[in-house]
């Protein structure tokens, strides 16, 4: 007996669903020859849950709408595969305002009864394994069609209270409010005027509905029975006696089931649904980058509490406010500033989508630059360029800004940098890489000398050939720039080769190479009298290995310093 009547529950709804009604819908995709059943959809209309008895039972299905086409409907896995038995039952899926939260009645091996609730909460488009509402929700009995308050503090529900077989999709109504520890209350009727109510769905209102099996009275979810005669009752009731209608405040149609299909029909009356959808994407305030990983935390600030957390690796977000009330919004990310939003909605706000990037602050950190000579530790005035290889930006620290032979920077924390001093008469040039996280950076500049070595960094040729590619300009550039300054400097261009190929072959690249770079400096203005070049092939590897990192390394051009002129 205990799958009996989760089973009559779920079937029983499709043979209640008989006459198709007059509806414009745009759902054939998501519609087979089995039962949809149960629809809900996200604010913004671009997400739509529903169940179906596709395999072994009824279980949830999703699909999303893409240049106004909707995908074609999956499995919800982690939910679908739960604790599955031969003939698993899954339905009365309900969204919570911001998208993020997916409750659902189902009888899995470890349900108490009948039908439980359970929830899942979705994360970068995936939906995690269900978990129990509470036990002070989930009872023997069934429970079914839950909905959430507009403000996700309060939790309504249908249990079914008496084994009526003639009424299978009726019950009470009950309601469990969210603590401040966020536990749910012991389940509470709402009202006990009559015994048999269906739900009536008006998503995010402020208001919520239930009418009796009869159709007769209407229950809300303020606890007020009165004579049916609410105009979403009426409007729903001209549908042919639609089931389990959904309103999509975006497109201000209903929707719902008929005939074992998802169909929509427009409104024909003004819902009056109250509120703002808030949607965007989370960006760096002064790149306009997109920031990943970034957690918003919604608070309510009359009720103190908190109604949910985002964590989308996208970057994306969403979060509903509905009308009269003010939201506390926190944003947080790794390396960014804590950022505090209100978002409040004015009393009689008609629903709305208003789509708005958050901005927040990379959080910086106080570096000090210390420029020196190598030998006496003397501090040396020059130009310092800083470049962040995650954004590009690039920071010149004039020599006119030195303090105390120091330089003072507010630097991307946490962030890569390369650090270069490359016009100074009478020094090497100098370039290193640095995480800005450590307050203090010495950077040693070592004098010329007659037969040191200075490495000349990015560097590429293509492959197998002498012809210079990528970023190699860029840095050619600069040692141009570096030789007009020290123009007493005679050197010689050296190029080395990886261990791949033959002794004679890779002597002969790497010779060409050398005399391509020669050839561009010369263009670049440097007298070819004060350059040489030579190739070295293999022959003088910086570190031995046939790893490609070692390789990587070996292929490389150096910079010998002949002759200074005095």
């Amino acid at each position: 007996m205990k799958f009996q009547y989760p089973i009559l529950f779920i079937l029983l709804t499709a043979i209640n669903t008989l006459l198709q009604a007059q509806s414009t819908t745009d759902f054939a995709a998501l519609n087979s020859v089995y039962t949809e059943y149960a629809p809900v959809m996200s604010s913004d209309g671009k997400y739509i849950v529903f169940q179906s008895n596709k395999i072994k039972g009824f279980k949830l299905y999703d699909a999303r709408k893409v240049d106004s086409v909707w995908s074609a409907p999956q499995g919800i896995e982690a939910i679908n595969s739960y604790r599955a038995q031969d003939l698993t039952i899954i339905g009365s899926p309900y969204l919570s305002a911001d998208g993020t939260t997916l409750i659902f009645s189902a009888w899995y091996s470890d349900t108490y009864g009948d039908l439980d609730l359970y929830y899942a909460t979705q994360k970068d488009k995936v939906w995690s394994k269900p978990e129990h509402i509470s036990e002070s929700v989930n009872s023997l009995q069934a429970e079914t069609s839950p909905s959430l308050s507009n403000t996700g503090d309060t939790l309504f529900f249908i249990r079914k209270v008496q084994p009526d077989v003639l009424s299978p999709l009726c019950g009470k109504v009950f309601y469990s409010v969210k603590n401040s520890d966020g536990k749910w209350s012991l389940a509470t009727e709402l009202n006990a005027t009559a015994s048999c109510y269906n739900r009536l769905q008006q998503t995010y209102t402020a208001n919520h509905y239930w009418s009796d099996v009869n159709n007769k009275t209407q229950l809300n979810s303020q606890g007020a029975s009165s004579a049916n005669d609410e105009a979403m009752t009426k409007h729903v009731a001209s549908l042919s006696k639609a089931k389990t209608p959904w309103v999509t405040p975006k497109e201000d149609m209903v929707v719902y089931a008929s005939n074992g299909d998802i169909v929509a029909a427009p409104l024909a009356f003004d819902a009056h649904i109250m509120g703002t959808s808030f949607t965007g994407k989370v960006k760096d305030l002064e790149k306009g980058i997109v920031v990943t990983e970034a957690t918003i935390l919604v608070q309510d600030t009359s009720a103190h509490s908190s109604l949910s957390t985002l964590n989308n690796a996208d970057g994306d977000y969403a979060f509903y406010v509905p009308a009269a009330y003010t939201f506390k919004v926190r944003v947080t990310a790794a390396k960014y500033d804590t950022l505090y939003k209100y978002y409040t909605v004015e009393k009689g706000k008609v629903f709305s989508v208003l789509s708005e990037d958050i901005l927040i602050q990379h959080r910086k950190t106080k570096m000090v630059f210390n420029v020196s000579d190598k030998d006496n530790g003397k501090n040396l005035k020059v130009k310092v360029k800083l470049t962040n290889k995650t954004t590009g930006e690039e920071i010149v620290l004039d020599e006119n800004m030195q303090q105390d032979g120091k330089y003072t920077v507010h630097l991307r924390e946490g962030d890569e940098y390369t650090v270069e001093v490359n016009n100074l008469e009478g020094y090497a040039f100098s370039r290193s890489s640095m995480n800005a996280s450590d307050e203090n950076v010495s950077i040693p500049i070592a004098r010329l000398k007659e037969g040191s070595f200075i490495e000349v960094h990015d560097i590429y040729f293509d492959f197998n050939s002498y012809k210079l590619s990528g970023d190699s300009y860029k840095e050619l550039d600069k040692l141009a720039t570096w030789m007009k300054t020290n123009k007493k400097v005679m050197v010689r261009i050296e190029a080395h080769t990886d261990d791949v190929g033959s002794e004679e072959f890779n002597l002969n690249l790497s010779d060409k190479r050398a005399k391509e770079i020669v050839k561009y400096l010369t263009k670049k203005g440097i007298p070819a009298a004060r350059m040489q070049s030579k190739g070295l092939g293999k022959s003088k590897p910086r570190v031995e290995g046939e790893t490609e990192e070692a390789r990587a390394k070996n292929r490389r051009v150096e910079l010998n310093v002949l002759t200074i002129q005095k």
